[in-house]
Order: C-alpha cells, then sequence, then structure tokens
C-alpha cells in the first residue's frame, strides 16, 4: 500500500480505504470500510521484515488467537492473509 492511499482506495480488494489512523514501529493503521460486513475497520499492514523462519507463523497464530478473542478492551481479528508476499 502507497504511503497515503486515496480516500476511498481499495485494499486487498475488499477494504476501502478512509483515512490513515497511525503509523508504528511495525506498521501502519487505516480507518477502512468492509463492504461484506458492512462495518468500520481498521487495517493494519505489517512494515517490518519476516527474515526469521518462525515470524510468519507466529504471525499467523496471533492474527488466530486474536481472531478468538471477545472482549471491549481488545481489537478482534475479522481476516488476515498476505498481499504481494507482506503480511
Amino acid at each position: 500500500m502507497s504511503e497515503n492511499p486515496a480516500v476511498s482506495s481499495t485494499f486487498a480488494g475488499r477494504y476501502q480505504i478512509r483515512k490513515l489512523i497511525g503509523r508504528g514501529g511495525m506498521g501502519t493503521v487505516y480507518l477502512a470500510h468492509d463492504p461484506l460486513l458492512d462495518i468500520e475497520v481498521a487495517v493494519k499492514t505489517v512494515d517490518v521484515s519476516f527474515d526469521r523462519p518462525d515470524a510468519l507463523v507466529r504471525f499467523q497464530h496471533e492474527a488466530i488467537t486474536t481472531g478468538k478473542l471477545a472482549h471491549p478492551n481488545v481489537a478482534r481479528t475479522l481476516d488476515f492473509g498476505l498481499i504481494e508476499s507482506s503480511p
């Protein structure tokens, strides 16, 4: 995804990007709309290198684990994957 995606650009063929929320040491977070679920979501792109053999497995495990959580103070994972080999 580009540094500053245009408002309403589409990410991963699904998420309609609305605006940049923030940027940190591991990634960038955007406010987006998920038209399939008709909800506002946060889309996080991971900027760190996955050079370590276990890094991708850990990324997937974290996504699966947080997807099972249901708490008002914890962001829940609704989707994860690779886009052009980037998590």
